[in-house]
């Protein structure tokens, strides 16, 4: 399987606020459960990848003879409290979606249509987990109150997270008819 992501070309995929889900429901099919799927999936990938460094610094540690444990215990602490927002926000920033979002078909877009800038990408995750683990998962029933399925931090980001197939079809209609 083929992973792909969003071109990062700087076109935006459409013009002043984010397409309505009624007049556009391929941009919003599905969302909430493919935004599910993904997170959970990232966090195996993470899951990993912390295991690894973990790996690297305790080996690190063993072969100083513990003389470097005063500088490898908290680089260990610090880098699982923050692998999972560099992750993210890398790769919404860079690419638009993280692994697991490309797969499902997501990606993350600003309000006006443009691709997420580095800065928008490390909102979006810093916001996430600033508020999630502290209302116990309660504040993502904010997207249910919408028809574009934004959480608070989308909202507060200044992004939109849409199926990247029909973010593709509505540059395609846009590149045929002109902006609507």
């Amino acid at each position: 399987m083929k992973l792909h992501f969003p071109a990062r070309t700087g076109d935006a995929a459409w013009e002043g606020e984010a397409p309505d889900a009624l007049e556009h429901p391929e941009l919003y099919d599905g969302l909430a459960l493919r935004r599910s799927l993904a997170w959970f999936l990232d966090m195996i990938v993470l899951f990993f990848l912390g295991v690894t460094l973990w790996g690297v610094v305790g080996l690190l540690t063993v072969a100083s003879f513990f003389a470097l444990t005063p500088l490898t215990v908290p680089l260990g602490i610090l880098m699982a409290a923050f692998l999972p927002l560099l992750y993210h926000s890398y790769f919404i920033g860079k690419t638009g979606a993280s692994p697991a979002m490309a797969l499902f078909d997501l990606e993350v877009r600003s309000w006006d249509g443009s691709p997420a800038s580095m800065a928008q990408g490390f909102l979006h995750s810093a916001i996430f987990f600033a508020t999630v683990m502290p209302s116990t998962w309660l504040i993502l029933l904010v997207a249910f109150l919408n028809t574009r399925r934004r959480c608070l931090h989308d909202f507060l980001a200044g992004t939109v997270v849409v199926r990247a197939a029909g973010c593709a079809a509505i540059k395609r209609e846009v590149r045929d008819n002109g902006w609507p």
